[in-house]
């Protein structure tokens, strides 16, 4: 779509840098005009490029693209496979672990999904925001 904002790309040599970067994920967001629930793209963002960190130590890629007016984060990492379809359940409420992808899940409106590759994966979760308005290349990111 000719109006679509560009994509949002970051490279994370690090894992363990990578929260460090929401920030600038929601600027990015609020720069582009999007409107909806910050604070579950943020939580998003968040868990997913958290379970990196845990369980993919290395360099990440961080990407958001927009297709009619809708957003999808994406993260790639070296990690090993994870299968999506597990995490349409919650686990033992008193369990230590396993909260953070069905959560991604409900606030992406069960969009979370995985790519596996050879070399690792792609999570890919759509994010509770919408361009509110077509821009023109005038007004697109710099």
């Amino acid at each position: 779509m000719e109006n679509e904002m560009p994509a949002w790309h970051l490279e994370i040599p690090d894992s363990t840098n990578a929260l460090h970067q929401r920030e600038q994920f929601v600027q990015y967001l609020e720069a582009c005009g999007a409107t909806g629930d910050y604070a579950a793209a943020e939580l998003i963002f968040g868990e997913i490029v958290g379970n990196a960190m845990i369980h993919a130590p290395g360099p990440i890629a961080v990407s958001v693209e927009w297709t009619n007016g809708s957003a999808t984060l994406r993260v790639s990492d070296a990690g090993p496979p994870i299968d999506t379809s597990h995490v349409r359940k919650f686990p033992d409420p008193l369990g230590e672990h396993g909260r953070g992808l069905p959560i991604v899940n409900e606030l992406s409106g069960s969009s979370l999904s995985a790519a596996v590759y050879v070399d690792g994966k792609t999570i890919s979760a759509e994010l509770p925001v919408r361009l509110s308005t077509p821009r023109t290349q005038s007004q697109r990111l710099q």
